[in-house]
């Protein structure tokens, strides 16, 4: 009697582990952001990223892409962070420009992608954004993508990344008179 009774809780167990299984998988088939969300909540980061990657590849809506972007942050996947956050702000059809309110949720989404591209040696994608779409050339200061690259070549005095940015500076387009941006540009000339 004991024996049937351990044995028909041990089959129980198993029976109900595999159907949450089965669930879990249908639901990540079906549904992967809403399993992502379960992910983030329960801390699996790496999880939840890989998660929403799958739901963007699934959509290409530029709202599962901003997910996608912040998730691979949480998780500290540097690749995705630099692919993603560069396909969200070099947006060729500008549809993520046109969704946001102020500039302020652009210029963020920006600067993770001049400094996880720097990250990733994608120097030439980090400069294409600082140079062209976190912000207007008619000011140099912490709100600008520039200004970061800037920071980024200063800081770990990187000759490669210093010539590209003086290579935009020279290509033209910013205001005449921003003199701490001509200081900088000298000091990576001098990198």
């Amino acid at each position: 009697m004991k024996k049937t009774i351990v044995k028909t809780a041990i089959i129980t167990f198993l029976i109900l582990f595999v159907v949450s299984a089965l669930v879990t998988v249908s639901v990540g088939a079906i549904r992967p952001a809403l399993l992502g969300k379960f992910c983030s909540d329960l801390g699996i980061k790496n999880a939840a990223a890989f998660l929403y990657e799958r739901q963007y590849d699934r959509t290409g809506d530029i709202s599962d892409l901003k997910i996608l972007v912040n998730a691979s942050v949480a998780a500290g996947s540097e690749e995705k962070v630099a692919k993603y956050s560069y396909s969200l702000v070099a947006d060729e059809n500008l549809k993520f420009r046109e969704t946001v309110k102020d500039g302020s949720e652009y210029r963020y989404y920006s600067f993770i992608a001049v400094e996880s591209n720097y990250n990733v040696s994608a120097y030439g994608k980090s400069v294409d954004i600082a140079e062209n779409y976190g912000y207007e050339k008619t000011t140099y200061d912490e709100n600008s993508p520039f200004y970061l690259a800037v920071r980024l070549a200063l800081y770990n005095s990187d000759k490669d990344y210093s010539a590209l940015l003086i290579s935009a500076y020279e290509r033209g387009g910013f205001d005449a008179g921003l003199t701490e941006l001509e200081t900088d540009i000298n000091k990576l000339k001098d990198i």
